[in-house]
């Protein structure tokens, strides 16, 4: 729910019977998001003071690969706590021909994520930064393909290289996916789904409910289409 504080700015979150986890999102105008995590009965037994923290100066401008302003795409920012929380601070759908001043910006390191005719772009933004400019770069396709697979997965995502240019094992955190898309029944009747990628390198991911179904490795390029077939 959405609470609003009162002339004594507190306000008090209502809890159903047995709630053990609550999470919180506070903003204000001018002010950085905070978040908040609160768990066990003594801490959401208790009072709890949030104290917010001046907002960030912080500026996003988004460009195609010809330098031209992106106006048709979604932004979305988050707050990078590792290892694995990934709050989201702000979102706007449609974005200005100039500079986009965040509202809400908290310090620390940011991720923003750039969404284009379906095609995620992302943006790790350090603490300094006050000023960010995003070329979105000509996107590649990729098709991924378990015909070969007997098990019927639910996703299928894209995994990031670690900084030694490697890939993790298991389940990914967050920070590092690049992309992950829910199977419609169509796909699953194909057994393939092609997406929008952009160029790079990555770990193809089949998922399931229980697990990963299988994985491989691939290189896409902006302009080009790469098919995949996976094996378990």
């Amino acid at each position: 729910g959405t609470f609003t504080t009162g002339a004594s700015g507190s306000f008090e979150v209502p809890c159903e019977p047995g709630t053990e986890k609550v999470f919180l999102s506070v903003s204000a105008p001018a002010f950085a998001v905070e978040h908040v995590w609160l768990e066990g009965p003594e801490e959401l037994g208790s009072p709890v003071e949030i104290q917010l923290q001046k907002e960030r100066a912080l500026s996003v401008r988004v460009v195609d690969a010809q330098g031209q302003p992106v106006r048709d795409a979604r932004l979305a920012v988050w707050r990078f706590i590792p290892p694995t929380a990934r709050p989201q601070v702000h979102s706007k759908d449609g974005l200005p021909e100039g500079p986009y001043r965040v509202p809400g910006a908290p310090a620390g390191e940011l991720e923003l994520e750039i969404v284009r005719d379906g095609v995620p772009y992302k943006r790790r933004v350090g603490a300094e930064e006050s000023a960010v400019e995003v070329v979105l770069e000509a996107p590649g396709e990729l098709t991924v393909d378990w015909s070969a697979i007997e098990a019927v997965p639910a996703g299928v995502g894209l995994r990031l290289p670690n900084a030694s240019g490697d890939f993790g094992e298991g389940r990914p955190r967050p920070a590092e996916m690049a992309g992950s898309w829910t199977l419609r029944q169509e796909d699953k009747d194909k057994k393939r789904r092609t997406v929008g990628v952009v160029p790079g390198r990555y770990q193809v991911m089949l998922v399931s409910r229980a697990g990963i179904l299988g994985t491989a490795e691939v290189e896409v390029r902006a302009g080009a289409s790469l098919t995949i077939v996976m094996t378990p």
